[in-house]
This record gives C-alpha cells, structure tokens and sequence, in this order.
C-alpha cells in the first residue's frame, strides 16, 4: 500500500494531534462525569479537552524543535 503525501501531511500535522487529545480526553472526562449532571460534565469535558490539547500541543512543538535540533548535529 503506498502512503498518500496528503494523508501522511495530515498525520503529522499540529492540529491533528491536538484535535484527537481534545476530543479523546474531553469525551472521556465528559463520560466519567455523566452521573453529576449534563452541564457538569460538559463543563468537565470542555476543561480537560482544551488541558490535554494545550499539553499535546506544548509537548509535540517541543518534540519538533528537539528533533530539529538533533538533525543539525548530524
């Protein structure tokens, strides 16, 4: 099977990542806080999906300056 460029973009891509972490992680905090009321676990959703986004977000831009990084030694 060959890889499309465009699929392979999008796998790489910033917002991608930050878009699973949000959605994955806010439906789960979402789910764990059902039995508190719609609106609180909402809310939790929402907190814990833009905190995992931000931390996804910090840790792959890190990532990518560190291999960055690395590659100019080489």
């Amino acid at each position: 099977m060959t890889d499309s460029p465009a699929l392979s973009r999008l796998a790489r891509a910033t917002w991608t990542h930050v878009a699973f972490a949000f959605l994955a992680m806010g439906a789960w905090a979402a789910v764990a806080n059902r039995t508190h009321g719609l609106e609180r676990a909402l809310t939790a959703g929402l907190v814990q999906g833009l905190i995992s986004g931000a931390v996804t977000w910090g840790l792959k831009r890190s990532l990518e300056a560190m291999t960055s990084r690395w590659r100019q030694l080489d």
